[in-house]
């Protein structure tokens, strides 16, 4: 390890170091990255646990849940804009704690509940609408269960795993039309959960840890580390790399196109998890955050502009509360949305040879990532193990850089006149510019059926570029919010109203007031599937869709 005969050190504006070696004819660069930061926020009118809830137009809001004196049926509303609280009306039917809760469509959308610990699981739905400020009761779920995760994939919410009302985790997966008010089965996972933490990541719904409990009282594992996902165009489970930290009724945040896993119960000693710990479905890796600073349990996150709100749960194992609300952010300019993505070209010419050999490197894992080259041709280096990993490339084979979400480059060179041996290297920085979460998406809908949605992420070079709009050039497809301050989680909605079976193709522009952001741009693809093609019929996934190999559970 270390270098031989370094030069002086070399600072970028965005936090990169390159060092060059005298006589190796080689730059290394490393990529720092952020772990994220904490900071205190307006507290929870009550002290509150096992409440359900979510962002939902900029807000977040908190459903039911319990206090000392018992569940309740409250909705809470946060907005940040002003740093306050108010109360909305109440969930219709029983109190209940741990009601799966999801937005859709700009209204949200309640499951279930238990009026008591380890029984009492109601099958009532509900959606409220803050237009009229209003909750309507829909069709009951099929199986009743509390402590349930609920998210959307392609405009229908799953509601996955919970207690049922024996007291035992189910595996059962329920999805709900809100198109029709009715309901269907999905496959089950794979393994009886409840109160997983739960994502949807590039269209496919993530479950993460929880508890395997039995009717008899008994649990087989109340702190599973076991990950799996489920894909909705195979309609399979797969297993994906397990929580460093097993726990269940956790906090999960998503920024970046990746999740954040908080808190959740229960520790050898009674307490509370105070862990963070960030899922890269990309690369199926884990790296370590900021520690939550408050650690609990059974809480409520929503993402609202780049920044996940943590609010309530309890400090303790069991039946413990609080009001407290913290908010977690990457506030570096080498955030995960940019430092580890970026793909680095660094030029170092061996003494007395023409021309000037390059070396892409990309960090993917949340670590600095130095990448050398040392034969005068591209080569890729790729840390994915949360560590500094040196990577060098002596084959002569030129290879190609590579990106896990969106591309920037910077270049270091010799100067003029002098040997690359020899050179100080010169900094060419290029303009900051925007950048989607991937570079293209690809979504599929039936003739004549339901709109679809898929979430994607626009990032700057800074984190914080303002005034960016959003536009699509195609009637189909609509994009929510229009505007908005990076990082800015974005909803693509695609109609088939209309649209014969076959594939369609429009491009989202997003651009930024301050010129000196370069734009970005998105191609998107809908697929229209003939209204008599069964489910069997089912298109290849693009490469980021691809299955990846099961793993073995825990």
């Amino acid at each position: 390890g270390g270098f031989k005969d370094p030069l002086p050190l070399v600072q970028a504006p965005d936090g990169i170091i390159y060092v060059g070696e005298f006589g190796a004819g080689k730059v290394t660069a490393l990529i720092p990255q952020d772990p994220g930061c904490w900071e205190t926020r307006a507290p929870l009118p009550v002290r509150l646990l096992d409440a359900g809830g979510t962002a939902l137009n900029g807000k977040l809001y908190m459903v039911a849940g319990k206090t000392a004196s018992g569940p309740q049926t409250t909705t809470y509303v946060y907005n940040p804009a002003t740093n306050t609280w108010t109360t909305g009306p109440n969930l219709p039917g029983a109190a209940v704690e741990n009601p799966a809760v999801v937005a859709l469509s700009g209204k949200l959308y309640a499951f279930g509940g238990s009026t008591a610990p380890f029984s009492g699981a109601v099958t009532n739905a509900a959606v409220y609408d803050p237009g009229t400020n209003a909750w309507t009761s829909l069709a009951p779920m099929p199986t009743a269960r509390g402590g349930a995760a609920a998210q959307v994939i392609g405009g229908k919410i799953h509601v996955a795993g919970g207690m049922g009302a024996d007291g035992a985790s189910l595996a059962v997966v329920e999805v709900y039309d809100p198109t029709t008010n009715t309901w269907s089965t999905a496959p089950s996972m794979s393994t009886r959960r409840d109160n997983p933490g739960s994502a949807v990541l590039d269209g496919k719904l993530f479950l993460f840890g929880g508890r395997t409990r039995n009717a008899d009282g008994t649990t087989e594992n109340g702190t599973l580390n076991t990950v799996e996902s489920y894909d909705p165009a195979t309609r399979g489970w797969t297993a994906r790399a397990p929580m460093p930290t097993g726990r269940r009724t956790m906090m999960v945040g998503t920024l970046n196109g990746r999740a954040q896993v908080m808190g959740g119960e229960i520790r050898g000693d009674g307490g509370a998890f105070n862990e963070n710990e960030e899922y890269d479905h990309a690369t199926d890796t884990w790296r370590i955050l900021t520690k939550l600073p408050t650690g609990r349990h059974g809480g409520v996150a929503g993402t609202i502009n780049g920044v996940v709100h943590v609010v309530g749960g309890g400090p303790t194992g069991g039946g413990s509360f609080t009001d407290v609300h913290e908010a977690f952010s990457f506030t570096a300019s080498a955030s995960p949305s940019s430092a580890t993505v970026s793909s680095t070209t660094l030029q170092a010419p061996a003494d007395g040879a023409s021309g000037a050999p390059t070396a892409p490197a990309t960090a993917t894992d949340g670590a600095a990532a130095p990448a050398t080259a040392t034969d005068g041709a591209a080569a890729p280096a790729t840390a994915t193990d949360g560590a500094a990993t040196p990577v060098t490339d002596t084959d002569g084979a030129a290879a190609p850089a590579t990106a896990t979400d969106r591309e920037a480059s910077r270049s270091v060179s010799p100067t003029p006149g002098t040997s690359g041996a020899e050179a100080d290297p010169t900094i060419d920085d290029p303009a900051g510019g925007l950048g989607f979460g991937r570079t293209s998406t690809s979504m599929e809908a039936h003739e004549g059926g339901s709109a679809v949605t898929e979430t994607v992420t626009v990032v700057a070079d800074d984190q914080s570029a303002q005034g960016v709009t959003l536009t699509s050039d195609a009637d189909w497809l609509t994009v929510s919010p229009a505007s908005g301050t990076t990082p800015l989680e974005l909803t693509l909605t695609a109609d088939p109203t209309g649209l014969a079976p076959g594939s369609y193709s429009a491009t989202v522009v997003a651009r930024a007031d301050d010129a000196a952001y370069s734009g970005a741009t998105l191609t998107v693809t809908l697929h229209v599937r003939s209204s008599l093609d069964g489910q069997r019929d089912r298109r290849p996934g693009h490469a980021t869709d691809r299955p990846r190999p099961a793993r073995g559970h825990a």
